[in-house]
């Protein structure tokens, strides 16, 4: 029973470890860490670098999401799904949730922070990775697949985008945003994913199931080893076509255990499919193309293999146009920290009553959305309790051994931390540090973080002077003074320490 209690109080967790001037605990909140850049961008908010206030200064990657914007988008639920979903899966390489709170403006998910970039950054710079990289995540994904999976979890949205390196060369699975459970027997059906990696069977009416994560990693690994996709057409209608009917082409030298590997995650027949079928995961497991590179699944899981390739520490491994739109232009609402109004007052009907003067403001046409995100987007902090969902009986839970932090299911003692004055309007500086993935988490080196602020810093020197010379320019002959800065924005290039590698 006590293990029971200690896993509905870890999957509902709402409390943080950080005290009042009382004594008493407080709800997350975005005054408990310093902001900093912007080192992403999605359809419905930002992703900065954060830092927790206190002795260890652990980083984190924060996605910020407007309440106003989803609500007009209708993306609401699929937040408040994206989020519930998060808190109860977790594995070395996926992007795990760390913290989620909400205040009267944004929607907040801390995840761990990966430094290296993610694939798409990569392969823009690189047209195509040498097969013994491509091998390496392949197998670091399909583990994450497994687990996922036999947590009756699809992602439905792997590609190059979605798969993010840490410094030293992990590669881990983010945005659920379009991830879902499976109910038994129950086939899904609905056109969910992104064009050009989605699954034959997406298109039909029949429905599907896992299948269509594994046909989204070969389309993958198809790209990262010819740098194009292997169907590509102009119109939708084009590409379901080809995706159903075409053959797959082979352009480039791989050994033939790659070759096959690729090739049996693009078999249509999903019963054939590698990674579905009678033999299922095992297949992928015991491929010729894991025995080949001489893989040991435990030690890739608990991360003791060196990856072939590691992200350059000292560079900025993200797309340089999200900091030059954060130099360029300014946000409509700056992210700051701010004490939220009386939850009493929230949950009163959509029509608030002005005390100055008796009336009553017009009703809030989104008061209903938004009771809906106030009651189920619930807060959640990684520190209370331990996550590991398969708490009651880990061994059937897991792949092959449960990992050490398994055992570790106490929660932590808390230590009072004195409240720090909120940051002020303009992002503060905060040294990108690189904390392994959860529960393992070590204190950041500081010459690390000097490299990354001063690469930080360098970047914003040089757009600050191109802006300036531009600003000259136009008074003189009228030319655009955003014109430099566009014609240099794409020249920033990711270095790598390889391994036996060239690229």
């Amino acid at each position: 029973m006590a293990s029971a209690r200690r896993f509905h109080a870890a999957a509902c967790c709402r409390y943080s470890p950080h005290s009042n001037t009382t004594g008493t605990l407080d709800l997350v909140e975005l005054r408990h860490f310093r902001i900093g850049r912007v080192i992403g961008k999605g359809a419905f908010g930002k992703v900065r670098i954060i830092e927790r206030r206190g002795p260890d200064k652990p980083t984190y990657a924060l996605k910020y999401m407007s309440k106003e914007h989803i609500i007009k988008q209708r993306a609401y639920r699929n937040i408040i799904r994206e989020r519930q979903l998060l808190e109860k899966v977790f594995h070395p390489f996926i992007v795990n949730l760390c913290f989620a709170w909400q205040d009267d403006l944004y929607l907040y998910m801390a995840f761990d922070l990966m430094l290296g970039g993610d694939l798409r950054f990569h392969l823009g710079r690189h047209d195509r990775l040498p097969e013994a990289v491509v091998a390496f995540y392949a197998a670091e994904v399909s583990s994450a697949l497994i687990y996922l999976h036999s947590r009756k979890v699809i992602h439905r949205d792997v590609k190059p985008d979605n798969l993010l390196l840490d410094l030293q060369g992990h590669v881990h699975i983010t945005d659920f945003n379009c991830a879902c459970y499976l109910e038994d027997g129950k086939a899904i059906i609905s056109e969910t994913g992104t064009q050009g990696y989605m699954a034959p069977e997406v298109y039909t009416d029949v429905g599907y199931r896992e299948s269509v994560d594994w046909w989204s990693l070969g389309v993958t690994l198809y790209e990262l080893l010819h740098g194009e996709r292997p169907f590509v057409a102009n119109s939708v209608e084009e590409l379901a076509r080809l995706v159903k009917t075409e053959p797959v082409t082979w352009n480039c030298e791989t050994s033939p255990e790659m070759r096959e590997f690729v090739l049996g995650l693009l078999t249509r027949s999903t019963s054939r499919r590698l990674g579905c079928g009678r033999h299922g995961p095992l297949a992928v497991r015991n491929h010729a193309l894991f025995d080949k590179y001489g893989y040991d699944w435990d030690l890739l899981v608990a991360k003791e293999l060196e990856p072939p390739f590691a992200p350059d520490p000292t560079a900025s491994n993200f797309d340089a146009r999200f900091e030059l739109e954060e130099l360029l232009l300014e946000e409509e609402a700056p992210l700051v920290a701010q004490r939220r109004a009386h939850r009493k007052s929230r949950r009163t009907s959509p029509t608030a009553s002005n005390a100055a003067d008796g009336t009553s403001s017009p009703p809030n046409p989104m008061a209903r959305e938004l009771a809906v995100l106030e009651s189920e987007f619930h807060m959640f902090d990684y520190l209370i309790f331990e996550r590991y969902t398969g708490i009651v009986d880990p061994f059937k839970a897991s792949v092959g051994d449960p990992p050490d932090w398994v055992k570790c299911v106490d929660p932590p003692k808390l230590t009072p931390v004195e409240d720090e004055p909120a940051p002020s309007p303009a992002a503060e500086p905060v040294a990108a540090a690189i904390p392994p993935p959860l529960p393992r988490r070590a204190r950041a080196a500081s010459a690390s973080m000097r490299r990354v602020a001063s690469t930080t810093s360098a970047l914003r020197d040089v757009v600050v002077g191109l802006l300036h010379r531009g600003s000259n320019a136009s008074s003189m002959n009228g030319s655009a003074a955003g014109s430099p800065v566009g014609s240099n924005a794409g020249s920033t290039r990711s270095r790598g320490r390889m391994v036996g590698l060239r690229w």
